[in-house]
């Protein structure tokens, strides 16, 4: 099932690290304390392995139930389920040169349509590109800019109603660099140097 067809994205879901709830598009909640109910194995998660134990219960019935057909709802150990890296970074001057060529200014308020770890305030489009190979500072954490986000078709969808808004992946291939796969790059990926406090508001500065 590809990650822009599913009908999952109709869900939405909460987890508060003992207990899962899920609410379904007929307003249905459903919550459990998932408890292990096999042996933990080994999946492949866009070419990287990754480790997980499965949960059966009433959330998973319901999924199944949802999308019509087999859902197994799996714990991965944390850090195996990313993309690319830990942290992805956008730049605010990119997101509005994106919401200008458009001409949909109601993107600025959409960063979370990239699903990027964080927003930063930037001078200029494309500026994060440039900290690819450079360690940068976020609040207390320092981070290393590793590479840059190649983008899917899931980006055409919005984030809160799910639905298709526009080609904002058509509209970033007319201007933007690509990878080898044609996925035009937004937002760049990052690994944790130092761990530290993000505040909601601050400055991203070289370390």
């Amino acid at each position: 099932m590809s990650t822009v067809s599913t009908p999952l994205m109709d869900v939405v879901s909460d987890w508060d690290g003992k207990r899962l709830s899920v609410m379904l598009p007929d307003g249905r909640v459903l919550a459990e304390d998932p408890e292990p109910t096999g042996p933990s194995g080994v999946v492949d998660y866009w070419g990287r392995e990754a480790h997980v134990t499965p949960h059966d219960g009433v959330v998973s019935q319901a999924l199944a139930d949802h999308v019509a057909r087999d859902v197994v709802l799996a714990r991965a150990v944390r850090g195996d389920i990313v993309y690319g890296a830990p942290v992805t970074i956008l730049g605010s001057a990119s997101l509005h040169d994106l919401a200008t060529r458009m001409g949909e200014q109601q993107l600025v308020d959409q960063s979370e349509r990239f699903r990027s770890t964080f927003l930063v305030e930037t001078g200029r489009p494309g500026e994060e590109d440039d900290w690819v190979g450079h360690e940068v500072r976020l609040g207390d954490a320092v981070v290393k800019v590793v590479g840059r986000v190649g983008r899917c078709g899931v980006i055409n969808f919005n984030p809160t109603t799910a639905g298709v808004e526009g080609s904002v992946l058509k509209q970033l291939a007319t201007y933007r660099p690509s990878n080898e796969r044609g996925e035009p790059y937004f937002a760049v990926l990052a690994e944790v140097v130092r761990p530290g406090a993000v505040p909601a508001v601050g400055s991203v500065g070289w370390k």
